[in-house]
């Protein structure tokens, strides 16, 4: 399994979740090095310690936490501060990975590209996955 396809079933763990689609590879894929997409699989959606994602990659601390914050400035993961430690974890894919690389108003080709992919992503997978799924208020008495 490659890791762009670990990644993807971590984040399909999320509830709203990560459908396979050749789309959703190719958004990985910009959206990831090859070498942060290994380190994301290190990470999870509770925010942990840079030391403690980069002891599970088999990385320097300082080139772990490089990288995260690296990350973290291109939107694809978040961080938060707590207590003095500053804390990083995993963003689900929507609300998340979709919006967060946009928020800065950029428009260079690499964000051309992610809206086309993003489009090509709910049109192949994502879109079914959310009409299948029913709303947690689904069948609630009022």
């Amino acid at each position: 399994m490659n890791v762009y396809e670990e990644l993807r079933q971590i984040l399909d763990t999320h509830p709203s979740g990560a459908p396979k689609s050749e789309a959703f590879d190719e958004i990985l894929k910009t959206l990831f090095t090859p070498e942060e997409a290994a380190l994301a699989v290190c990470m999870s959606f509770r925010p942990k310690a840079a030391e403690t994602i980069a002891e599970a990659a088999f990385l320097p601390p300082d080139t772990a936490r490089d990288m995260l914050e690296s990350m973290c400035k291109r939107g694809v993961i978040f961080s938060r501060d707590k207590k003095g430690l500053r804390l990083y974890g995993l963003l689900p894919t929507i609300p998340g990975l979709f919006e967060f690389p946009f928020m800065r108003g950029e428009t260079s080709p690499m964000h051309k590209k992610l809206g086309r992919l993003w489009e090509e992503y709910h049109q192949e997978a994502l879109g079914d996955a959310f009409s299948g799924n029913p709303s947690p208020d689904a069948g609630r008495p009022r």
